[in-house]
């Protein structure tokens, strides 16, 4: 599989914020920090687990990485997801880039009234 400029971008800036201790670039801006979570830590099973899990061939959402990108890092590349989200869990610093949500609107095809409106979120995390 051949990675697009974005993929390799998001990758180059995941490295960077695992060896520079979660300081994302923020164009000068404090990053977004929320209250630390207590509890145990994220395990690295939980995210292989939830990455194998995921379903080939579905659209990439707005962060425009593939799940076939993040199983084909393999083994490293769960080991660096799981140190970035147990430092995210951590600090309660979240990068300003995770905080993008994309709201679709999904009617149902029987009723098409507003209160029968649904919507999915696609988060760029």
């Amino acid at each position: 599989m051949k990675a697009g400029p974005e993929t390799v971008r998001f990758l180059q800036y995941g490295i960077r914020v695992i060896r520079n201790g979660l300081q994302p670039d923020q164009g000068g801006q404090q990053p977004e920090t929320q209250k630390p979570i207590e509890g145990p830590p994220i395990l690295k099973a939980k995210v292989e687990k939830t990455i194998n899990d995921m379903k080939n061939g579905k659209a990439a959402g707005p962060d425009q990485i593939p799940i076939e990108l993040l199983q084909a890092l393999g083994n490293w590349g769960i080991d660096q997801l799981t140190k970035l989200l147990n430092r995210i869990y951590d600090t309660g610093n979240i990068p300003k880039d995770m905080l993008i949500s994309t709201f679709i609107r999904k009617n149902s095809r029987k009723n098409r009234e507003l209160q029968n409106v649904k919507t999915t979120e696609q988060s760029a995390s």
